[in-house]
Order: structure tokens, then C-alpha cells, then sequence
């Protein structure tokens, strides 16, 4: 049995590096989440804190995950074809409001309640997927697919 170059070049694929990513989305949540709660006054560190936090994880994911330049281009780029067709299907009320920024602001920057978790849905099944929700998940969904044709 022997091995084409291909082969050998997929079997010493590096391992996706996890722990910039880790970090920099437990730092968005304790940022965004926590430091609100401990010190009041913060609210807009806290914002301000997720949304820093959420370009760091797209930092890490375009130029320091060693994944393969077509799943991190891909996967941005269907994040914005998702956020473009979930445009083209939301009620008027949503596609008008907030003088239409109404779903991208909702979509990319909104990810909870930072002022303590009034507004928290119980139901889990309730919550809507966020833009920053498919970049987490991106490294699991592109470690699934098969990265070339099998034979």
C-alpha cells in the first residue's frame, strides 16, 4: 500500500490551535456578563467588552486556528449569506425597525442581557442563534465535513 504525497500532506494536517479562541471567549463572557453584575456602572465596559471579544474570536478563527484558508474564509462568508437570506424572510416590523438595523445589530452584537439576567428566556429551545454562535461552533462543523474527495 503506498501513500500518495496528498495523502501523507492530509495525515500531517496540525491540529486546530483551540486555546486563543478558548481564552478570548471566556474573557467576552466574563467581560460582557459578569463584569457588570460585580461592579455597578459597567454596563458599557460590558458592551463594549462583547463586542471586542467577538472580533478577537474572529481574529483568532481568520489567522490563528490552523484551520485550512477555505473553512475560515467559507465560514465567514456563510455567515454573511445567512444573515443577508435571513434579511430577505423577517417580518417588515423587524426589517424596518430600528431604521433598519433592526436584525444586523440583533444578529451580530446582541447576546444577552448584561444587567443581571432580567430578561433571560427559560426555555433554551426560545433562544435565537447569533452570528457570533456559528463562529464558536465553525472549528466542530468543519472538523465533520470531509476536508477533500474520499475514494
Amino acid at each position: 500500500m503506498s501513500m500518495t504525497i496528498a495523502q501523507t500532506d492530509e495525515l500531517k494536517q496540525r491540529p486546530l490551535r483551540l486555546w486563543p479562541g478558548v481564552v478570548a471567549a471566556v474573557l467576552l463572557l466574563l467581560v460582557r456578563f459578569i463584569l457588570p453584575i460585580v461592579a455597578s456602572g459597567t454596563m458599557m465596559f460590558g458592551v463594549l467588552g462583547g463586542l471586542v471579544g467577538g472580533l478577537a474570536i474572529v481574529v483568532w478563527w481568520l489567522f490563528f486556528s490552523r484551520a485550512p484558508w477555505a473553512e475560515r474564509v467559507s465560514g465567514i462568508v456563510l455567515m454573511i449569506v445567512a444573515l443577508f437570506a435571513t434579511s430577505r424572510l423577517v417580518h417588515k416590523s423587524i426589517a424596518n425597525g430600528m431604521m433598519g438595523m433592526m436584525l444586523p445589530i440583533y444578529a451580530i452584537f446582541a447576546r444577552g442581557d448584561p444587567g443581571g439576567g432580567q430578561a433571560v428566556v427559560a426555555n433554551v429551545k426560545a433562544r435565537q442563534p447569533k452570528l457570533s454562535d456559528a463562529v464558536s461552533f465553525m472549528p466542530t462543523l468543519f472538523r465533520i465535513w470531509p476536508s477533500g474527495a474520499k475514494r
